[in-house]
């Protein structure tokens, strides 16, 4: 038997990340619906009922503003209480294999689990790890302006509240809190919900790519987003990478950035013996050298320095002082920042950026905010589900970011949409994907292909490496008795 037959009719594990105010009860009907057509039955799993379940908690009657408060704290107190930031991804994981019958787990054919909803980044890493590319994360967005709507219009929370849920939502201090956010950023796709018939063409296209469709093209959005996933991978920064791409109205690429340090003549440095002087070659981020400074500086003014030593202030400093905003200055980083470097090179190439759409691998700073503005750029593209920094606080009268409507002359700040940079080449690509070969034509036609008898382009076997060694050899240990067998006769 060949292992291809093990990826035939196989489960898949999609879970959803999405913040508060974004109708997932809607997103859950839409996807039952779909998943009939692939003939997949549905194992839906709320995770928050799952963990009352778990904890012992009566559930309801609630007012929508206490069942998310309720949420967000049981949430809390489980990973906090058994110190496990995937704690919810053991109960989703509890969940599926309940399904399994029998006193050995076996796979079930055509089963889709789809979990509501992950909010903490261990979660999705456990995950990834126990179903690999099987599990799919999905990110669901809207804008502000709608959440809110929904939240106040359609679920009764109370106007003066909706800004706090929104906040909390959005990323928690503490290691063991929800952030939505941390996880949003890793999603494998991207939808929004903001228009109805616009998020089932989103859904079914995403499936449509998840079980091998012969030709969907990406879009000039999502081609984008790869380039600056692209970008941000040369960036040797001590603490993240970001990319970002300029194109122009046709969609062609005027320029690429990346953070990281820049060098005299123009552009960044590249590793080149003897030339390259990034942080990594210094061996330390002049950033945090410079915050740590500051936060030494503070405490000796409100303490006795020779009661205590450097190393202890400085770790009191960083509690002290987590939710200042001081622990995030980046004046003092060495680094152009990717959307700089985007602007920075089409200066240096004589390309105007007047009208330019910007994609950005994270949320731009305020400090990168007022030079897009400035520069003229019509249109950024980001992959958060929150708008973030001081960039709209700043300048609202130059920067759309909630969707409002009849703000057209201003830049619109936009959550990216469609298939995310970590499955583009799996989904894309005819023959570099990790999973199955595509065929587009069969006799110089284009290849039939329905809904009801496809297979996942990236399926998730139930075979361990181990299994498939012993699995291969049993087969070569057949085709060696077969050639004795042909010799002898």
């Amino acid at each position: 038997m060949q292992i291809e037959n093990f990826s035939n009719d196989c489960e898949i594990v999609i879970g959803l990340v999405a913040p508060v105010g974004v109708n997932l009860d809607d997103v859950h009907n839409r996807f039952v619906s779909y998943f009939n057509q692939f003939r997949y039955e549905v194992n839906y799993i709320h995770l928050s009922q799952v963990a009352k379940e778990f904890q012992g908690i009566a559930t309801g009657p609630y007012t929508e503003q206490s069942r998310l408060d309720t949420a967000m704290n049981t949430g809390n107190a489980l990973r906090q209480k058994s110190e496990r930031g995937d704690l919810f991804a053991l109960l989703a994981i509890n969940e599926i294999n309940k399904k399994r019958l029998g006193e050995t787990p076996e796979p079930l054919p055509r089963h889709v689990h789809i979990i509501r909803s992950l909010k903490h980044p261990d979660e999705v890493e456990t995950l990834r790890q126990v179903y690999g590319p099987g599990f799919i994360l999905l990110g669901i967005s809207s804008s502000i302006e709608s959440r809110k709507r929904y939240l106040k219009d359609e679920k009764g929370v109370p106007e003066e509240e909706l800004e706090r849920l929104i906040e909390r939502d959005d990323k928690e201090s503490d290691s063991f809190g929800q952030s939505t956010r941390d996880v949003f950023q890793i999603a494998d796709a991207f939808v929004t919900s903001d228009d109805a018939h616009s998020l089932s063409t989103q859904i079914g296209r995403t499936l449509d790519l998840l079980y091998s469709k012969p030709v969907v093209p990406p879009t000039a959005d999502e081609y984008a987003m790869f380039m600056a996933y692209a970008a941000s991978l040369r960036s040797a920064d001590l603490s993240r990478q970001v990319g970002a791409v300029l194109t122009n109205q046709e969609s062609d690429i005027l320029a690429t950035g990346a953070n990281d340090v820049p060098k005299s003549g123009g552009g960044l440095y590249w590793p080149v013996d003897g030339e390259d002087n990034r942080d990594y070659e210094l061996g330390k981020d002049s950033n945090e050298e410079q915050k740590n400074k500051i936060i030494l500086n503070i405490m000796k003014k409100f303490s006795n320095p020779e009661e205590t030593t450097d190393e202890e202030l400085l770790k009191e400093g960083k509690k002290k002082l987590k939710d200042t905003g001081l622990l995030d200055i980046t004046e003092y980083g060495r680094a152009v920042h990717a959307e700089m470097e985007a602007l920075l090179s089409s200066a240096r190439n004589g390309i105007s950026t007047r009208d330019a759409n910007l994609y950005t691998t994270t949320y731009p700073c305020h400090n990168c905010a007022k030079h897009i503005v400035a520069s003229g750029v019509k249109r950024v593209l980001y992959i958060e589900p929150y708008p973030k920094s001081f960039a709209t606080i700043l300048h609202n009268d130059s920067i759309n970011a909630e969707g409002s409507p009849g703000e057209s002359e201003k830049v619109m700040f936009e959550p990216f949409v469609g298939i995310g940079p970590r499955r583009f080449v799996d989904l894309f690509s005819m023959n570099l994907s990790s999973g199955r070969k595509l065929k587009r034509k069969e006799n110089g036609l284009l290849k039939e292909w329905n809904r009801r008898d496809s297979e996942l382009r990236v399926p998730m076997t139930p075979l361990s490496y181990l299994d498939a060694e012993v699995m291969l050899i049993e087969q070569l240990d057949e085709i060696k008795e077969s050639a004795k067998e042909n010799k002898n006769d």
